[in-house]
């Protein structure tokens, strides 16, 4: 199982980098850079990035603190950004989209700021147009790759593993219309969710997660305070952690999830009905959305996760290869 050293959890890293073409411009910093009086000498940085396994692009709003006027002359909206956090031996991407807004200010007399605001492939869902032709005996990998092409985005190396291998198209067809939609009719038919995580098109099942260890979540390992069994899932706090995607799955020590209190008693309205989170014995659960707040010169530096307990008589958690197999539950 993935299980970061509490090692792992020091000294706190990041990068940015809005690209202008082929070449890109970077503000990046960490811990280690200090000034004579101990404090960081890189630029100031905060970010709220928001992602999860709707088909609606995931989103980032990004300020950096007093940024040159070539800076600010070189950051473009439609134009691609990345952003990079997490710690010096945990560090990693945990968004790539493109610029829909940007704007400048001050915060006072003396700081101003430059706020970026991004989505992942906004463009190719807002816009993407499928126009082809699917010739007969067609499979559904091949339509998959038409309609990633109408959204410009590459293909995840494991949504071919979700996609039904029973049928082809017996006649030729003509494929026209929203690149979204002709995606979310091939994710109905193969009972999978798709979206777009960090510019690559994810095909993940109803009923399963992504292949892999599970990452164990404790205090060891970065957790804050207790996970919470709610109406909208299991939420867990943690130190900002890379390592954790959307459809990946992770594991709890169910003693340190608080349980909800249904207060409505006996027959309740059906205004009043509450279905809080189940949990389960082997702790498993998968994660449906993934938020990330950090301030490089703040204490907010932690992600939050929604998930969904993973029912392990369905499959086999040390062999899943990411096929249908699985079941989420929720109460």
């Amino acid at each position: 199982m993935s299980t970061p050293a509490s090692s792992a959890l020091w000294r706190r890293q990041w990068s940015l980098v809005a690209y202008t073409g082929t070449t890109g411009i970077e503000l990046s910093g960490s811990d280690l850079e200090s000034n004579t009086s101990g404090g960081s000498t890189a630029l100031r940085m905060q970010f709220q990035v928001r992602a999860d396994d709707e088909s609606t692009p995931n989103t980032a709003i990004i300020r950096v603190y007093n940024p040159t006027s070539a800076t600010i002359a070189q950051v473009k909206e439609f134009k691609s950004v990345a952003l990079q956090a997490g710690y010096q031996a945990n560090y990693g991407q945990i968004f790539n989209g493109t610029i829909k807004q940007v704007r400048w200010g001050r915060e006072n007399n003396v700081d101003r700021y430059l706020d970026i605001y991004a989505a992942d492939g906004d463009i190719g869902y807002n816009f993407g147009v499928i126009n082809t032709n699917v010739p007969a005996r067609a499979t559904y990998e091949q339509v998959l790759e038409q309609a990633a092409k109408s959204l410009n985005t590459a293909i995840d190396g494991n949504a071919i593993n979700y996609l039904s291998t029973g049928g082809i198209l017996p006649r030729g067809k003509t494929a026209w219309g929203m690149g979204k939609v002709a995606m979310g009719v091939i994710a109905k038919n193969n009972n999978c969710r798709w979206s777009i995580q960090n510019g690559t098109l994810t095909l993940i099942p109803n009923d399963n997660f992504l292949p892999g260890p599970p990452v164990v979540m404790s205090s060891a390992t970065g957790m804050i305070c207790s996970p919470e069994a709610t109406e909208n899932g299991i939420t867990v706090r943690c130190y900002i952690n890379p390592r954790i995607k959307v459809g990946c799955s992770i594991q709890i020590d169910n003693k340190l999830i608080n349980q909800t209190l249904v207060k409505e008693q006996g027959m309740a309205s059906w205004q009043a009905q509450y279905y809080p989170a189940s949990t389960s014995a082997d702790g498993l659960y998968r994660v449906l959305v993934v938020e990330h707040v950090g301030d490089s010169r703040g204490n907010p530096w932690e992600t939050e996760l929604t998930c969904l307990h993973i029912d392990t008589s369905q499959v086999n958690v040390a062999t899943n290869t990411g096929k249908p197999g699985s079941v989420l539950t929720n109460g």
